[in-house]
């Protein structure tokens, strides 16, 4: 990295007395204060880029895993044009803000969380403090209890037509265990992902309507084979894997409204790898970061 240079007063003295000039009663301390506040400036600029390659350092080791527990497989982080992320970090540097991250939790078929979680929930509070070891500010984390997943997944109750009360109370267990972080001091917000549905005036993805979406339909070509295995392992609709993985392409492309109006400076926290996520879930150019491994709510 280029060395910064730091203007003197010394320097603009020079240069003004060799220009044959005088300066005014008052120039001197004005012309201080400008310089004072300008390498002010130049040290900040130079100080966040630097500090924001250290968290962005941070965020890959965590696509590892965290002691004892080794991601398999390994996680990865999305950075599109190789320095979105750093963007991120430098404009809550420079504001003296928390780092924002946002990240979904689903629900498979257990009531409670176990170890599983636990460890994931470990990696996260690692991840965390970590950043906020070296960034004073710290972070704030969003949890969405994504309950239209778990619904569109096929988590219901069919009498009713709502998520079974285990699915329930799993996310309601899943989103305390977030806020009891707030006792370690995090700042940690807990809201569902049917309110945000709301609040933006989407309607749940029908069969039918993603079946007709041409970009549902193009993006689930591109990703047939990870798709199609992942809704044979999570999905029990009873659909077919070609109907539950092409809902699941357009119920995500609709969410990027959500993701990119309500949480525009966060970074993307999940579970498991990448495949596909830049077309299917990240709105454009944003950042985020995978942890590896597979998803607690589907582990037993």
């Amino acid at each position: 990295m280029k060395d910064q240079h730091f203007i003197t007063f010394e320097e603009i003295f020079g240069q003004e007395t060799e220009k044959g000039k005088l300066m005014k009663p008052g120039t001197v301390e004005r012309i201080k204060d400008e310089l004072s506040r300008q390498n002010g400036s130049r040290r900040e600029h130079s100080g966040a880029g630097e500090l924001s390659k250290d968290l962005y350092t941070i965020a890959k080791k965590h696509t590892e895993g965290i002691e004892g527990h080794v991601a398999t497989p390994r996680g990865s982080v999305i950075n599109p044009n190789g320095d979105s992320m750093q963007r991120v970090f430098e404009q809550a540097i420079r504001g003296a803000e928390p780092i924002e991250f946002v990240l979904f939790i689903g629900a498979g078929g257990k009531s409670e969380p176990d170890a599983h979680e636990g460890h994931f929930i470990d990696n996260i509070n690692a991840l965390m403090n970590n950043v906020a070891e070296i960034h004073k500010p710290g972070t704030k984390l969003h949890i969405i209890l994504a309950d239209v997943h778990a619904a569109k997944n096929g988590y219901v109750d069919h009498s009713t037509g709502l998520l079974k009360p285990e699915t329930e109370a799993y996310l309601d267990a899943m989103g305390q265990s977030f806020l009891d972080l707030e006792r370690e001091g995090m700042n940690i917000h807990v809201e569902r992902l049917s309110n945000l549905y709301k609040r933006h005036n989407l309607t749940p993805i029908t069969e039918e309507g993603a079946l007709q979406d041409e970009e549902a339909n193009e993006k689930f070509g591109k990703h047939k084979d990870f798709l199609q295995g992942n809704a044979r392992r999570y999905s029990v609709t009873g659909a077919g894997s070609d109907v539950d993985g092409i809902r699941y392409v357009a119920m995500r492309i609709r969410e990027k409204a959500i993701l990119d109006q309500d949480f525009s400076n966060s970074i993307l926290l999940a579970a498991g790898i990448s495949k596909g996520a830049s077309d299917i879930i990240l709105p454009d150019n944003r950042s985020a970061i995978f942890l590896g491994g597979k998803s607690p709510w589907f582990q037993h």
